[in-house]
């Protein structure tokens, strides 16, 4: 099997290089159409991966590509013999008359590459398992790795941007964000808590950790509803909530009724033809998968396919309720689970440019507390969600403890606190927010005496708090 794979010739189209390098000098805007998919490593033959970084310099520096500029730049390199000197540059350009069929050519010369990539890796793989000594699960992981690398090539299809593009790119999202009143994402619909996030940017994790009972799934399906209300069309994996019972809290949330009326089915004819026409409204802009337990392949799976068709934000409620599979961590580690999970999120999330919200359990210390609030080190396997999240916010309600007024006397009936305690991209702190139980429904709340703001601005209570609380 090794001799026979040996001796047939790896997957090439030298022609289809030659035309791709000849196109270029051609015209000086053809490398922008192929800069996306294609890299040096790319080519077959050796001389044309060293002509294609040499045109690569010249992009970066916007100087012109023709011939005589890619002869210069292999000069200045010292490789111009090594490619067979201006006579093969030259050549080069015989082989087109147009960069009209550069984007066709060079998806061939890119396909050649992948194959000889999965030849690669099998052919190691093979090799590999004919050994006694092999660990065979050790194996399996690192080939499901290398096909991964292959995968997020066929994904990725670009080089990195040049400082000038960045810096464009940063001038072209701080004019946005000047005008839409300060969000640079998605806004979630809470003012106070798109102040400190400048709503849900791409390529983003945000963690909602709260205790059983405060109110996270109720802060992911008020997001969800705000979102799909501006047309952001969002995916949530309800592994903990049947995509009905999670689909009747909207129902409440979007009639503004008592949701025991919605579970009890206590509507009349009106209002059910109400809901039904709020909800078409809306309907195309929702998708809830509640498949439980699943792993990071079938999430990835779904995810790449709803980005696909529009989806701009995706939700996990929760993050430990994923199954991580034996061959890809040890199953008696679970703080190594969570942090393949939320590593593999993190890259999901850059792969497929979108923000993810998951939502995350805190552990018991909270409540052992005299204050009760939480802090980054109560999240449950806390270092890795903790580092691969760009920002995480704690839930907490004071009257859940049964703290119903502050120091100065304020109601905080119905209030709560969104406590963003990590944000990579603002500042940290809390907005304060009401909380509506019988809508599961998280809002703006205005008051002049519960102002939000950094720590030492809040009123609710003092950071060096100790004793049991009384506000």
């Amino acid at each position: 099997m090794k001799n026979t794979m040996e001796s047939k010739l790896q997957p090439q189209a030298v022609d289809m290089e030659e035309a791709v390098l000849g196109a270029l000098m051609l015209e000086s805007d053809a490398f922008s159409i192929i800069k996306d998919f294609i890299l040096p490593d790319y080519f077959y033959k050796d001389c044309n991966q060293r002509i294609f970084k040499a045109i690569i310099n010249l992009n970066k520096r916007r100087d012109p590509i023709d011939i005589m500029s890619v002869v210069l730049e292999l000069k200045s390199l010292k490789e111009l013999d090594i490619v067979g000197g201006a006579y093969y540059v030259t050549t080069l350009t015989n082989k087109v008359n147009s960069a009209n069929n550069i984007e066709y050519h060079a998806r061939i010369v890119y396909q050649k590459f992948l194959q000889r990539e999965m030849i690669r890796i099998s052919s190691e793989v093979l090799n590999d398992a004919y050994e006694e000594s092999i660990d065979i699960i050790q194996l399996i992981s690192s080939t499901i790795s290398d096909f991964r690398k292959v995968e997020n090539k066929i994904l990725d299809e670009g080089t990195s941007d040049g400082i000038d593009e960045v810096i464009d790119k940063a001038f072209d999202a701080m004019n946005y964000a000047k005008s839409n009143k300060g969000v640079l994402g998605h806004p979630i619909g809470i003012k106070s808590v798109d102040d400190y996030l400048c709503g849900l940017q791409n390529k983003t994790v945000y963690v909602i950790a709260a205790r059983p009972g405060m109110g996270k799934s109720a802060l992911v399906k008020t997001i969800f509803v705000n979102l799909a209300k501006q047309k952001i069309k969002v995916k949530l994996f309800s592994l903990e909530v049947s995509a009905e019972k999670f689909m009747m809290n909207i129902m409440s949330d979007i009639l503004e009724t008592n949701n025991r009326d919605i579970f009890q089915g206590n509507l009349s004819d009106l209002d059910k033809l109400k809901l039904r026409g709020r909800l078409e409204e809306i309907k195309n802009y929702m998708d809830i998968d509640d498949k439980a337990g699943i792993y990071i392949s079938y999430f990835e799976k779904k995810v790449k396919k709803a980005v696909k068709d529009g989806c701009q934000v995706v939700m996990i409620d929760y993050l430990q309720l994923m199954n991580v599979a034996s061959s890809d961590c040890d199953p008696k580690n679970r703080e190594r689970q969570i942090s393949f999970l939320t590593g593999n999120i993190k890259r999901i999330a850059n792969e497929n440019n979108i923000p993810i919200i998951q939502l995350s359990q805190l552990s018991r210390k909270v409540d052992e507390r005299a204050d009760h609030r939480p802090a980054l080190s109560d999240l449950r396997e806390s270092g890795a969600i903790e580092q691969d999240a760009e920002a995480v916010m704690f839930i907490f309600r004071p009257e859940y403890y049964g703290v119903k007024t502050d120091k100065k006397g304020n109601d905080l009936t119905g209030l709560a606190e969104i406590i963003i305690a990590k944000n990579r991209n603002g500042e940290t702190g809390r907005a304060i927010v009401r909380f509506t139980p019988h809508l599961t429904k998280f809002e703006d709340y205005n008051n002049p005496e519960l102002t939000p703001g950094l720590p030492e601005t809040s009123t609710i209570y003092t950071e060096n708090q100790t004793d049991n609380p009384t506000f």
